[in-house]
């Protein structure tokens, strides 16, 4: 029997979670301020599915998992930004990707969930998911998540820091979701 779509997407969701890929911490500043030319660069998605802007000091981390379509870490090594590929029906609203998750979010340890609402991207607004969970050693950490979807494609968009440095990555996540492409 062929898999659906959404059973597909769940599936890749779960090794994704089980990888420590999906659920990272930061915070995405409903503010957008973008990031001088001269020190960022673009990255445009070899398949063709997004681009976004990367500040100065991130580094792209390699990964042979084939739903990772994108990561990059702080220098500093204190904030993930990823981009998560699912396939979806075309069709499909961001809100039903985002609903799929959310048990499997919220039974992580720790799930204490800070906010549901819009962000604007460039093609519309999109639901963001605040949260914060607990690491292997107890911290505390910031997760947001926005959901997209673009015909067949579902992305979704996290930002993982510890709790406590959140706000220092604001305005540079800020820019990065800003600049994010479809």
């Amino acid at each position: 029997m062929r898999e659906t779509a959404g059973e597909t997407t769940r599936r890749m969701f779960l090794r994704l979670a089980r990888a420590g890929i999906v659920a990272i911490p930061g915070m995405i500043s409903a503010r957008v301020i973008f990031v001088a030319a001269d020190t960022a660069y673009l990255y445009a998605d070899p398949l063709d599915r997004f681009a976004l802007t990367i500040p100065d000091g991130w580094m792209q981390q390699q990964t042979t998992d084939t739903a990772l379509a994108g990561a990059w870490a702080a220098g500093d090594g204190g904030a993930l930004f990823t981009v998560v590929y699912l396939p979806v029906s075309d069709g499909t609203p961001a809100e039903d990707l985002q609903a799929q998750f959310l048990p499997l979010l919220i039974a992580q340890p720790g799930y204490t969930e800070v906010d549901r609402r819009y962000v604007s991207l460039h093609d519309g607004d999109k639901p963001l998911l605040d949260y914060f969970t607990t690491d292997a050693t107890g911290r505390a950490v910031r997760v947001q998540q926005i959901f997209l979807t673009h015909g067949q494609d579902g992305l979704v968009i996290t930002f993982r820091c510890l709790a406590a440095d959140a706000a220092n990555y604001a305005t540079v996540v800020g820019s990065m979701v800003g600049s994010f492409r479809v």
